[in-house]
């Protein structure tokens, strides 16, 4: 099943035309959520190697949308705290599999760990991260944010969009 997505995020925000048009996915036969993508150069520090916020920023959405596997696609946590192994460089324009999973779960506060694999099965990096949940929906301050979450959950709905 596909996650939702918002309205204005950098990673796969409806409205933004910056997006990465990043789509994650519930696999519940197999424990994971997994997003599979290519990053624009564009994003790279170096010739053939992603900058490393970039690669932080793909292992943090992953290790905050794990947690709806279990508790559902309303459930937004926000990272507490992460930290990431570079196992080896990341390449731009080049097939990614991003995986994530729960460890540990309390349903207010949880460890999860994202893993980015090349298309050989490589993994580059390693992101564990405490999520937990907010006393407000991140989503609340804003109604399109809400609405493009509730919407893009509906196979009938139409998206929005500029």
């Amino acid at each position: 099943m596909k996650q939702p997505i918002t309205y204005n995020g950098f990673l796969n925000g409806a409205n933004n035309a910056l997006n990465l048009k990043m789509v994650w996915h519930d696999d519940s036969v197999n424990g994971l959520i997994y997003c599979e993508t290519s990053v624009p150069a564009v994003f790279s520090s170096y010739p053939n190697v992603l900058h490393g916020g970039m690669v932080s920023t793909l292992l943090d959405e992953t290790c905050v949308r794990a947690i709806m596997l279990e508790e559902g696609h309303d459930c937004i946590m926000v990272t507490a705290h992460l930290d990431v192994q570079y196992k080896k460089p990341t390449p731009p324009e080049t097939p990614l599999r991003i995986e994530g999973r729960i460890i540990k779960n309390s349903h207010t506060k949880a460890l999860t760990e994202a893993v980015i694999k090349l298309p050989d099965g490589t993994v580059t990096a390693i992101g564990t991260a405490v999520v937990v949940l907010p006393k407000q929906s991140p989503l609340s301050a804003s109604p399109e944010d809400m609405a493009e979450w509730q919407r893009s959950t509906d196979p009938k709905a139409k998206l929005m969009s500029k």
